[in-house]
């Protein structure tokens, strides 16, 4: 097996099964979203990660190989900016 660096490297795609709309998902891991994402997790794995489909949003939790390592499904979505 080769060093995580090159895995994470390597890695084009985070795929999951979505429980409410019951279909395989995936998005692109482009070289902006790794950056983000290292940079918001800093410490924190794993980190979650919010994904709007369909009719609903996943919270997808990654760890540092961008691997699923837990997800929630949920059809409600509060923007406190919108309320105050």
């Amino acid at each position: 097996m080769g060093n995580k660096n090159n895995m994470v490297k390597g890695l084009r795609w985070v795929r999951w099964h979505c429980n409410e709309c019951k279909k395989v998902l995936t998005f692109e891991l482009t070289k902006e979203f790794k950056e983000d994402f290292f940079k918001a997790a800093g410490d924190f794995f794993p980190y979650p990660v919010i994904v709007a489909h369909e009719n609903h949003y996943t919270i997808i939790h990654l760890d540092k190989q961008f691997q699923d390592r837990g997800s929630i499904t949920s059809k409600i979505f509060v923007d406190l900016n919108k309320m105050n």
